[in-house]
């Protein structure tokens, strides 16, 4: 306790019954033993209402660990990037079939020599 030994402990209450004198020694050591009983009662309550928040956090963390960790699991890194390239190669292609070959006529030069 403290690196105090036995001798030390009775050291110190020798001169504390030298300068307390011994009618006051067991008033001061009741008092001092309720101070200390207060103390622990007091340091209980916030170490039961740390606890208490701890076990709160914890039920409200715990739900949405498994959330992230499904989430995790569900999008695969690889999988998104083949559904771009798949999306990419898509549009590629629908802007292939949409753009006019050079060679071919314009509806325009198709109606001009139906005109004339």
């Amino acid at each position: 306790m403290f690196g105090i030994g036995i001798t030390e402990i009775l050291l110190i209450l020798g001169i504390a019954l030298v300068i307390i004198g011994p009618k006051n020694l067991p008033e001061l050591a009741r008092s001092v033993g309720k101070g200390y009983a207060e103390f622990m009662k007091g340091f209980r309550e916030i170490q039961k209402s740390l606890e208490d928040d701890v076990s709160n956090l914890k039920s409200t963390v715990d739900p949405l660990e498994t959330e992230v960790s499904d989430l995790h699991k569900s999008l695969d890194p690889n999988q998104l990037f083949d559904e771009q390239d798949e999306q990419d190669e898509q549009e590629e292609s629908g802007a292939k079939d949409k753009t006019p070959n050079a060679d071919a006529p314009s509806q325009n030069q198709k109606k001009e020599t139906k005109a004339k």
